[in-house]
């Protein structure tokens, strides 16, 4: 499961507690697909980052630079 799917199951299952209706599901997920649309960039550079060990080894040196800071 991707990053994208995990973070809609995860808004699914806090939503679905609260009994909503079906008109209020349909704005809800409306509402979920523009948020992941708009994280879209985000998304694809966390997963080009995760899944390059050269780029995980650069961005954790640029948090320690920043924290020693």
């Amino acid at each position: 499961m991707n990053l994208e799917e995990k973070i809609k199951e995860e808004i699914y299952e806090y939503v679905l507690k609260f009994g909503l209706n079906k008109d209020e599901l349909k704005e809800i997920d409306t509402y979920v697909l523009s948020l992941l649309n708009n994280f879209k960039i985000i998304l694809n550079s966390h997963s080009k980052i995760i899944n390059d060990k050269e780029s995980v080894e650069k961005l954790k040196s640029m948090i320690l630079e920043s924290i020693r800071s």
